[in-house]
């Protein structure tokens, strides 16, 4: 018996809408698509929506689910039992609308669905990447068929459940699975060219670092990609101390902002690029340090990190990690010795890595764990 993703009707939920920025759940949505599948991706609740439930097309051929909540969603803070009731309502609404008998619904979305049983799907796969916090997180596992998480530190929320629970990595999308040319480095680089992807608005980016770094290093060129406000469908605070670093970046001849871009153009982007930073700061219930979905996408490049410590790279030589006193130093010693972080032995290592890690093989995984529970969708 074995479990295959094809000719299904599978059903995403995700707390991020769909939109020009994609990540975990967009691409396995569009994997789940290019497989041959009927993909519904559900956005998160939509207060200004005209109707309560509407169903379109994306220009990609995913079927965007929409709802206005039918209620206040606010109780889910103080009256949690009174939500869940609630919310057996809003989903017959939102099945009612889709119009299908579901064979799987994968769920990202940590806050909201607590009983995965009530979309009718016999296989239900209960996917968070971010860290949790509350009991009504952990509770959607207790009606899953399986659980999978991006890091260890996240799947040890579910040892006392008895739900199969598995580490699967983040994925890397199709538009960075062309390799670039290993190039040969026999010199130093008279010009450094270093790359960050991202959401700047994020509460989880150490910016007085990155302010720091590119005040240290006026000759290199920082490259930096990604939505330059919290416009975005990925979300973001926009505090006032990102409009300052914003400000300070528009305003210094080292930094190119590229703005937001799709993964495409991200890809073409970033393999110019001789080095990249990731500088990351613990922040409590949003983010734990333990995995970021960048990773995979600066690794597929073959080109040396500068991070901030994450749990899931430990021990694996991929990236120069530090803690926060010690990432000036990581980054001094790299740009003072690129051609031997980048030699190409260490550049086709990082990128092989990335190669066994793309969206569709993170399927095959995931296809795999439920044969083994000897799961079947309807045939």
């Amino acid at each position: 018996m074995s479990f295959i993703f094809k000719n299904k009707k599978i059903l995403i939920i995700s707390q991020q809408p769909w939109g020009e920025v994609k990540i975990s759940k967009h691409h396995y949505a569009l994997e789940l698509l290019c497989m041959g599948n009927q993909v519904f991706f559900l956005n998160p609740p939509d207060p200004l929506l005209s109707r309560p439930v509407e169903v379109k097309p994306s220009p990609e051929g995913i079927h965007l689910v929409s709802y206005r909540p039918c209620f206040p969603f606010v109780i889910r803070f103080h009256a949690r039992p009174l939500f869940d009731f609630l919310m057996r309502w809003q989903i017959k609404k939102i099945l009612k609308e889709i119009g299908v008998q579901l064979d799987v619904v994968w769920c990202f979305e940590f806050n909201l669905f607590t009983d995965l049983s009530l979309f009718g799907a016999p296989v239900k796969i209960y996917h968070p990447v971010d860290p949790l916090s509350a009991p009504y997180q952990i509770a959607p596992a207790l009606s899953a068929t399986i659980v999978f998480a991006v890091s260890q530190d996240i799947l040890d929320s579910f040892k006392k459940i008895p739900t199969p629970h598995h580490v699967i990595n983040h994925g890397l999308s199709s538009a960075f699975v062309e390799p670039p040319l290993v190039p040969d480095f026999t010199q130093k680089l008279s010009s450094i060219k270093v790359g960050y992807v991202g959401n700047l608005s994020r509460s989880n980016v150490d910016l007085p670092l990155f302010r720091q770094l590119i005040s240290d290093y006026p000759q290199v060129e920082f490259h930096i990609i990604g939505p330059m406000a919290s416009k975005s469908n990925l979300g973001g605070e926009g505090s006032g101390e990102t409009v300052a670093f914003l400000e300070f970046i528009n305003s210094s001849p080292n930094v190119i902002c590229h703005g937001q871009k799709p993964p495409s153009e991200v890809a073409r982007i970033i393999r110019d690029m001789d080095a990249f930073l990731l500088c990351y700061q613990k922040v409590p219930g949003i983010y734990d340090l333990s995995n970021s979905h960048k990773i995979l996408e600066y690794l597929s490049t073959g080109k040396t990190v500068v991070s901030s410590r994450i749990s899931t790279y430990e021990g694996r030589d991929l990236l120069v990690m530090g803690e926060p006193e010690e990432m000036k130093e990581l980054f001094r010693k790299v740009m003072n010795d690129l051609p031997f972080y980048n030699s190409a032995g260490n550049q086709k290592r990082r990128m092989a890595f990335a190669l066994e890690n793309t969206y569709r093989k993170q399927i095959e995984r995931v296809e795999a764990y439920l044969t083994d529970l000897h799961v079947e969708a309807r045939p």
